[in-house]
């Protein structure tokens, strides 16, 4: 996948933290999970990655740059 390790990451904290199925961390993270880079374009991939990294960045505190 694109950013397997960003969406894993992701993933792996809305389980240790038990966050609902429709939390923006875990929608962004399926998307960007779920993403096939055979067919998306890349404004697709940067779409999906950027929001993935926002999602993550606003929840955990982490300097988004």
């Amino acid at each position: 996948m694109t950013d397997v390790p960003l969406a894993k990451k992701m993933l792996q904290r809305a389980n240790q933290d038990r966050l609902a199925e429709d939390h923006p961390l875990r929608i962004h993270a399926n998307a960007l999970a779920k993403l096939d880079p055979d067919t998306a374009t890349a404004k697709q991939v940067l779409g999906h990655w950027a929001r993935a990294k926002k999602a993550w960045c606003e929840y955990t505190g982490e300097p988004l740059i």
